[in-house]
């Protein structure tokens, strides 16, 4: 014993203090589920295959996002909803990065509602 007063660490902060010296790694930012919905200019079909494609695949692998779901509202064929799991704030990222190409894909951004969800 140094009589140096013991160190408690718990959860996240535990993991970075043993990582950190191993590994050299300073990540560990919180996990997101974002849920994004909007309405089209278009047809669902038309931005679908744009969402589907392996330009937005690439977009969103730049910034770390990975699309979970994307559907079309049953009553209201113009309404989509899209969910996506990314770090903290990559999301806010993207849309900044790609707001110019995402508006000739005929989406309504003054329509566009987002929440924001995590497990702790």
């Amino acid at each position: 014993m140094s009589g140096e007063p013991e160190e408690r660490l718990v959860g996240k902060e535990m993991f970075c203090k043993i990582c950190q010296p191993k590994f050299n790694c300073t990540f560990l930012m919180a996990l997101e589920t974002t849920v994004v919905t909007f309405k089209l200019n278009g047809t669902f079909a038309q931005w679908s295959a744009i969402f589907d494609s392996d330009e937005a695949n690439k977009r969103h692998a730049e910034h770390g996002i990975k699309p979970l779901y994307r559907g079309v509202n049953k009553a209201d064929p113009q309404k989509v909803i899209v969910i996506h799991q990314h770090q903290e704030g990559d999301l806010d990222k993207f849309l900044a990065a790609n707001s110019d190409w995402i508006a000739t894909h005929d989406v309504d951004m003054t329509s566009f509602d987002q929440s924001v969800w995590t497990t702790d």
